[in-house]
């Protein structure tokens, strides 16, 4: 059991280091912080709450002393949980992590897409990128991109030139897209894909 309630021990940080600086300190492991907490007067008490004690050694517990500031008193108790409603993963609300990840089927394979027109049904390969990464680097390869042909007015050899022109592709257009993607980078505002049925 603590001597001292480990609201005032938490205070005592606070107000020595302000609560904004304390949590850039308790992640840098740093100096100062760590030997405030081991000669201060409570120094036992900051040791059995934020510290372990490994082969002999102390060892700083970071993440006990972040979710100790992350506690809100409610009515004389305490709950590490936030006053809010939402997703919640380990790190915090998921509606504010940028390490929230968008998983599809077969994402980790690549569409060979190998449909000729709209007309033709097709069962569509996918390579999995581990068992068939020599396809799939062959696949990915930029393309040589022919039989342009110019729609509207106009000249062809401008056109190309021009990186205002509009482009239709037919075929693949997977394939055609990764082969334009380092030329077209940050450059293209809006893609219209028509897959086949």
């Amino acid at each position: 059991m603590l001597k001292t309630p480990l609201k005032t021990l938490l205070d005592i940080l606070i107000n020595h280091f302000t609560k904004e600086r304390l949590v850039t300190l308790i992640i840098e492991h740093d100096e100062k912080l760590l030997t405030f907490m081991l000669e201060h007067e409570n120094a036992n008490d900051y040791k059995k709450h934020f510290f372990k004690t490994i082969a002999n050694s102390l060892v700083f517990n970071e993440e006990a002393l972040l979710e100790c500031l992350e506690i809100k008193e409610l009515d004389r108790s305490f709950t590490r949980f936030k006053n809010k409603i939402g997703l919640f993963s380990q790190e915090g609300f998921i509606k504010s992590s940028e390490l929230v990840v968008l998983h599809f089927p077969f994402k980790d394979n690549v569409l060979l897409g190998n449909a000729k027109d709209n007309s033709t049904k097709s069962n569509e390969l996918f390579y999995h990128e581990i068992l068939h990464k020599n396809e799939i680097d062959t696949l990915l390869h930029p393309k040589a991109l022919c039989r342009f042909e110019m729609h509207g007015q106009g000249d062809l050899e401008n056109a190309l030139k021009d990186e205002n022109t509009n482009y239709l592709i037919k075929g693949n257009n997977l394939i055609a897209l990764h082969s334009l993607k380092k030329k077209f980078a940050k450059k293209v505002k809006c893609i219209y894909i028509d897959p086949p049925l």
